[in-house]
C-alpha cells in the first residue's frame, strides 16, 4: 500500500524504533493477555511514547487484537487491564481503515491520513500487524501523529 503522506518517512521510523524497544512486550502480551503482561506492555509502550513525544508533538500509540478490540491507548484515560477486559478503553477499531488493512495486507502495514475525532485534528498513521500473516495475526500496533 503507498499513500503519499508527508509524514510517512517518519511514522515508518517511528514504528522501526517502536519495534527495536517496545515490540516484544506487545507480542507476550498478545501471546498471553493477562494482568502482568498487559503491565509490561503498557509500561514499556507508555516509556517509548515519553521517550519520543517532544521531538513528536502528538503521538500516540494504539494497540488493538486482531478483532479491533482496543488493548491499549496512549489517548485514553481508561488504560487497566480491567478497562481492557471490559472492552472500555476505547471503541472497537476493526474497522479503521489502517487497522484492517495492516491486519490483511501481505506485508502487515498500512499507512493513513484522516481527521481524528479524539484529537480533533488531521492525524497521520501507521499500523503494523503482529504476526505473520492475515491468517494467523495476534494484532496491530497503530502510531500515529497529528499534523
Amino acid at each position: 500500500m503507498s499513500l503519499n503522506l508527508p509524514s510517512s518517512g517518519n511514522l515508518a521510523n517511528l514504528m522501526t524504533n517502536f519495534n527495536s524497544s517496545s515490540s516484544s512486550s506487545v507480542f507476550a502480551f498478545l501471546s498471553t493477555e493477562n494482568d502482568i503482561s498487559w503491565t509490561a506492555m503498557s509500561l514499556s509502550v507508555q516509556s517509548w511514547i515519553n521517550n519520543n513525544k517532544t521531538s513528536n508533538p502528538g503521538l500516540r500509540v494504539l494497540v488493538s487484537l486482531s478483532d479491533g478490540t482496543v488493548a491499549f491507548d496512549s489517548n485514553s484515560s481508561l488504560n487497566n487491564f480491567v478497562d481492557f477486559k471490559a472492552k472500555k478503553i476505547n471503541e472497537n477499531h476493526n474497522s479503521r481503515v489502517s487497522i484492517m488493512s495492516a491486519l490483511i495486507s501481505s506485508n502487515g502495514v498500512a499507512l493513513e491520513q484522516k481527521y481524528s475525532t479524539s484529537t480533533q485534528k488531521f492525524t497521520n498513521y501507521i499500523a503494523q500487524r503482529v504476526g505473520l500473516s492475515a491468517q494467523n495475526s495476534m494484532g496491530c500496533v497503530r502510531i500515529s501523529i497529528d499534523q
